[in-house]
């Protein structure tokens, strides 16, 4: 049995679709031809990537939000 691939952007597509233009995963899974475990999984995993982007980009606002506060000090 041949396995399917899908590239990123399919993925963050479908993931919006179901995000964003509220259309049910079912829909989706059905539409695109993938199974619902595998919509399910492509979810999960680009909110993982949206959580760590956030903190990221936390980080980063804190570290620049104290570099500031040093360099007014002095």
């Amino acid at each position: 049995m041949i396995r399917k691939t899908y590239d990123r952007q399919f993925k963050i597509a479908s993931v919006k679709m179901i995000l964003e233009d509220g259309i049910p995963v079912r829909v989706v899974s059905e539409e695109l031809d993938v199974h619902l475990n595998i919509i399910y999984q492509w979810l999960t995993e680009y909110k993982n990537m949206v959580k760590m982007f956030y903190w990221d980009m936390k980080a980063n606002c804190t570290h620049i939000s104290l570099k500031l506060k040093n360099c007014k000090r002095k």
